[in-house]
């Protein structure tokens, strides 16, 4: 299973190391979402992540960077809902309802959906899928490689999510409520090994 990590809102310092740590202990995309920030800020943490990495960036918003930054993907929502004119690499969106899954996955490279599990990094953002809801959309071949589940994704869930066929998965809380960048190399290799059982 592929697994994604969203990227903090903000920048912090240090946070091209984490990047790096990241994808070189298990981590396979990281989503570069800073919703707030311009373009410029954006740019100026990609110039500290060595070229070796950008094939497995995917920016969501900030789309202008993408002609000048040899980066893996754009990663769509309602308020970014195309990708610029021309672009070659990935595209993926946003999903909140099977509906909406099933009206966008054929156009995408591939679809993230959400929440699966009440949000760690959102107070207050709970689950929209039963176990029911979710078996019978794997059944039906609804989810399948090319969904990605977001939402409270943990070690102990990550079993469930195979179960569901999904693709893989995304995580943002359960990496970035961590203090060091030790403890969030620990996290990401614990996911790593259930991701591959």
């Amino acid at each position: 299973m592929d697994i994604t990590i969203i990227s903090r809102p903000d920048i912090f310092p240090g946070e091209e190391l984490a990047i790096r740590l990241l994808l070189d202990n298990g981590a396979d995309y990281i989503h570069i979402r800073k919703p707030d920030l311009k373009s410029g800020s954006v740019a100026a943490l990609l110039d500290k992540i060595p070229e070796k990495y950008y094939d497995r960036l995917i920016l969501n918003g900030n789309f202008e960077l993408l002609a000048d930054y040899n980066l893996g993907g754009a990663h769509l929502n309602r308020r970014n809902p195309a990708p610029p004119a021309g672009f070659k690499g990935t595209v993926g969106y946003s999903c909140h309802s099977l509906e909406e899954l099933m009206s966008r996955r054929d156009e995408m490279d591939y679809c993230l959906l959400s929440p699966i599990y009440d949000s760690i990094s959102k107070s207050g953002y709970a689950s929209a899928f039963s176990h029911h809801i979710l078996a019978d959309a794997a059944a039906k071949g609804i989810i399948d490689s090319k969904v990605i589940a977001l939402g409270g994704i943990t070690p102990q869930r990550v079993t469930a999510v195979k179960s569901y066929n999904f693709g893989g998965f995304a995580v943002l809380g359960y990496i970035w409520d961590s203090p060091t960048l030790d403890v969030i190399k620990d996290k990401i290799e614990l996911l790593r090994k259930y991701a591959d059982r």
